[in-house]
This record gives C-alpha cells, structure tokens and sequence, in this order.
C-alpha cells in the first residue's frame, strides 16, 4: 500500500510515518541538486530500515494479522504462495477490428480498434476461420491469410480467386474478400467488379529499423476506397 504526507491510510507513529517525517521532502523537481548538495546522513536512515524491515517475510507477517482479525488459527503446514505470472504480449492480432477511415492529404488514414470495443468504424474487417461466425457473418471487409501446408496425401485448398468468389457468394453482406498470399501480396474482390485487385504492401525504413505493417491495415484502406460506409454491425443468433 503507497502512503504520503497527510494521507488517511498513514499511521501516525508508525515506521513509515517517521520515515517520512524525518526524510527532505523535494517541493520543485528543479530543486534535486540543492536538495542532493544539502542532504547529510543522519536518522532518515534508521528510519528507512525501520520502515522496511524485516525484508522478505512480507507474506508471512500479513498472514497472521489476518487470521488473528479473522479468530482463526493460522495452519500449521508451510504453504508457497503463488503469484500471478508476468503479463506478455499477445501472440497474435486479434481477429476482427472495426476500421475508421479518414481521408487526407496524403491519403487515406485507416485506424483499428478491436471489434465491440468501440464505436463502429466504416467497416468491419473480419480474418475468416479466426473469428466467430456471428462476426463473420457481419464482415464488410474478409480476409484470409495464408494456411500452413498439409501432410496429407490429397491436399484440397482454395486458390485465392476461387476462394474470393466463393466467400462473396456465401456471406451476402461481406462487400470485399481477399486472400493474402504466402509471398506477402493479396488478391482482392469487390462486389460488383468483374475484375480482381492485387495489393502488395512494400516495408519501409525507420530510424534504422525496417517496419512491416499487417497487410490487413493495407486491405482496409483498399476496401474504403471501393465501398461506401458499411451499416452498424450487431451480431445476430446463428
């Protein structure tokens, strides 16, 4: 628990209370080096290892003042507490997201917030086979990466064309399909093109570094340019 000066939660007399009455208290961060310059030891000191002492037996000690408000006793076999693991990232995007598109100067701005987390965007950009069937069913904008090759001894696998048609044709409100190709570009169909579009998304460099965009971001940008607004999505019962 974080204390200070004046706080409720401060003890009067307690050993965070004389730690912090003893130690300089900083008003202007301007001021470090005059406060460092001024400093000299002296009962601060005491007091910052009265304050956090005995280290290490935090858990133990909280226990039993527990129990004891409880009227309970504490068992009397050893226990290993066990803590939350550390955060990580995720280890893929998520599945749909709605897009916001704005138009610029320089071009067209597209904006991603996971589906339902937000406002409805222009369109909702739904990657088939990792979203449920009630987002996929709301798509404008589906798409399709790459599948990993199989060991079976026939392998059936949609082209890229065929698969476009295909999801064109049995999802009615999906106004956009595309794959995205293992070399990297992606083949987009349009609802009511005859012909297909190739989007290739090219990295670049940055400070030192080179930046790869998810060609997703790319395939939204193409969708705006070709289909207007799609209507607030709801996810209806399959």
């Amino acid at each position: 628990m974080s204390v200070h000066r004046g706080g409720g939660e401060l003890i009067p007399g307690s050993p965070m209370g004389v730690l912090l009455d003893r130690i300089p208290q900083l008003e202007r961060a301007k001021d470090i080096v005059d406060a460092l310059r001024a400093y000299r030891p002296g009962s601060g000191h005491a007091a910052a290892e009265a304050a956090f002492a005995p280290p290490g037996d935090a858990v133990d000690r909280l226990r039993t003042e527990v129990y004891a408000l409880l009227g309970l006793a504490p068992p009397t076999h050893d226990f290993a507490p066990r803590l939350l693991p550390s955060p990580a990232p995720a280890t893929r995007v998520p599945a749909a997201f709605d897009g916001h598109v704005e138009t610029t100067a320089a071009g067209v701005l597209i904006t991603r917030h996971p589906a339902g987390t937000g406002l409805p965007g222009h369109h909702l950009a739904v990657e088939h086979g990792a979203a449920g069937e009630q987002l996929t069913r709301s798509a404008g904008l589906l798409y399709r990466r790459p599948l990993p090759a199989s060991a079976a001894p026939v392998d059936l696998a949609w082209t890229a064309d065929g698969w476009t048609r295909h999801a064109l044709s049995a999802y009615p409100s999906c106004r956009s399909a595309a794959a995205l190709l293992p070399s990297g570009g992606c083949l987009l169909r349009v609802r009511g093109h005859e012909q297909t579009y190739a989007v290739q998304v090219e990295p670049r460099s940055e400070g030192g570094r080179m930046i790869r965009i998810d060609p997703a971001v790319a395939l939204s940008a193409v969708h705006a340019r070709w289909s207007p607004p799609s209507l607030p999505w709801t996810a209806a019962p399959c």
